[in-house]
């Protein structure tokens, strides 16, 4: 299992992908949180309100997440290599775990310096005006489960296909369409039985009350429990195949 974790952080960091990911997010989310005149810049807002980066990086993370994944089990597809996983003294589990957890280190890599916002914008408070630590910690929870999310998702749709272009745009569509469609089906209802259902159903509304400030362990029991459902789609593919 090792060696797998080896072998993937290796091969990312060996691409031109993987700087071009990197430097990208942290570009453009530093120009639009400090640089840039609009209503993502933290100058225009209260100093304090650090809401606005947690709110524009699930857009960044829609793309991110699925350009990481992609390949995970693509390649090993394309070049014959599962087969010699597949022989080797390890479980499927294992397989599974060692690619989740490797695209999820290069997804802490791709988050982590942005803390460096929060001591920046740290430097520019006084004591009439601080920082909601509360609010920052239940906002990177959020952001590391909606990570662990797409992280799933995306897995299993490299297993599912051969083309990491095919894996890339069906996990980047449904990753956003369970982040932001269902609400917008919800209100366009005039049920409110039906919107509250499509809000339950989608990551939006549970990722909003994780930044809120407040830690829910029952928004937290649904992002495990749907990483958990395509977790166990992923290994149900995986040993599908293995027994082809």
């Amino acid at each position: 299992m090792y060696n797998i974790l080896k072998k993937e952080l290796k091969l990312f960091f060996q691409s031109t992908i993987a700087y071009i990911l990197l430097g990208s997010y942290w570009t453009i989310s530093s120009l639009l949180l400090f640089v840039l005149d609009t209503d993502f810049n933290l100058f225009n807002n209260k100093f304090a309100d650090f809401n606005t980066f947690f709110e524009i990086t699930p857009w960044f993370i829609i793309i991110i997440i699925p350009a990481l994944s992609m390949r995970s089990f693509v390649d090993e597809f394309k070049h014959g290599t599962i087969e010699i996983l597949y022989s080797k003294p390890i479980s499927v589990e294992s397989i599974l775990f060692s690619k989740f957890l490797s695209s999820f280190l290069l997804y802490i890599i791709t988050i982590l310096p942005t803390f460096y916002y929060v001591v920046f914008l740290n430097s520019f408070t006084t004591n009439e005006s601080t920082i909601d630590w509360g609010n920052i910690l239940s906002g990177y929870i959020g952001i590391i489960l909606l990570g662990i999310t797409f992280i799933s998702i995306s897995l299993f749709f490299s297993i599912l296909f051969k083309s990491q272009i095919s894996a890339l745009i069906s996990s980047f569509t449904i990753c956003l369409f369970q982040f932001q469609l269902w609400y917008e089906i919800g209100l366009f209802t005039s049920s409110d039985i039906l919107y509250n259902l499509f809000n339950l159903i989608g990551i939006k509304s549970h990722y909003e009350k994780l930044i809120s400030g407040v830690i829910y362990i029952n928004e937290i029991g649904y992002f495990i429990g749907l990483s958990l459902i395509f977790v166990g789609l992923s290994i149900f593919l995986l040993k599908k195949n293995k027994h082809l």
